[in-house]
């Protein structure tokens, strides 16, 4: 017989088609001997919210580098930028650039506090553009948007109180 779509969960589970499994048995963590508790210290969980995930600290200029991320996926020279290029359509691409970047890469280190300093992640940002400008020949559009897009990353750290020269 067949389980029925209605049947309560408990029931499917206590079924004697049921695989039991290993014979793991119910034990309490911190009663565990070499499980690492100390027993002089009372068990207190961390309380967070349930659905929460605990991310490491942010570094002083965290809010800073993702309002300039903000500022330059809005940039409209920024659309070659905004994913990694496709390596399946532009072949020969990574035995040109050997270190690629893009701004989704960048917002993926910040989301993880890959950046120390706020140096490191403009050296990231220089790092695609020069990418861009190695690969493509000075003629083509995308040399010519990596171009401005220097001068938009530029005006964009200024205006956030960043002085530093690309």
């Amino acid at each position: 017989m067949g389980i029925m779509a209605r049947q309560p969960a408990h029931r499917i589970s206590l079924d004697d088609n049921f695989y039991g499994g290993i014979g793991f048995k119910h034990c309490i963590p911190f009663e565990m001997r070499g499980g690492g508790w100390d027993d002089n210290k009372p068990f207190q969980p961390h309380r967070t919210h349930s659905n929460s995930i605990r991310l490491p600290a942010r570094g002083p200029h965290h809010s800073t580098m993702e309002a300039v991320l903000k500022e330059m996926r809005a940039h409209p020279a920024a659309w070659p930028f905004q994913k990694p290029v496709n390596t399946d359509e532009v072949k020969d691409y990574l035995d040109v650039v050997k270190k690629p970047m893009d701004l989704s890469m960048m917002d993926f280190k910040l989301e993880n506090n890959s950046y120390a300093l706020i140096e490191d992640f403009i050296e990231d940002a220089k790092l695609m553009l020069d990418n861009c400008k190695l690969y493509n020949p000075e003629s083509t559009v995308y040399h010519k948007t990596a171009i401005r897009m220097e001068k938009a990353l530029q005006d964009i750290l200024k205006s956030v109180g960043v002085d530093y020269r690309l």
